[in-house]
């Protein structure tokens, strides 16, 4: 997963409300056709609808969520949904977390240097 490109595509406000509202589609949306009940997506209609954005606008905005990996696009006859993709957002999550997180002081074996001798690296010449 590309980091920078996950960051850029959630760094607007309304990509990452698609992205909450994607989350739980049941409170947010209206439930798909009958004949696409299985489906856990949503059609791209509702979200325009939600978002008050022009179609282009949400267009443009589903493609960067998909191109960033957060969100996956399916097709069902001639209806696209889309639903999060869940385990690429904890991928970036952890990813986040992990690049971005407390760093653990490191043990005398992973420090990767050598201690200085005991007398000063002055050789006995006992």
């Amino acid at each position: 997963m590309d980091i920078d490109l996950a960051l850029r595509a959630i760094r607007n406000p309304a990509r990452r409300r698609i992205l909450h509202w994607l989350k739980c589609p049941k409170q947010h949306f209206p439930p798909p056709p009958l004949e696409h009940s299985e489906t856990t997506g949503v059609r791209m209609v509702h979200i325009h609808a939600k978002s008050g954005l022009s179609q282009s606008t949400v267009s443009h905005y589903l493609n960067l969520l998909e191109q960033a990996g957060l969100i996956v696009r399916e097709r069902h006859g001639s209806f696209v949904f889309f639903r999060r993709h869940e385990s690429n957002i904890a991928l970036f999550i952890r990813a986040l977390v992990v690049g971005l997180g407390p760093e653990t002081p490191p043990t005398s074996d992973q420090e990767g240097t050598e201690r200085p001798p005991e007398n000063g690296g002055a050789e006995s010449e006992t």
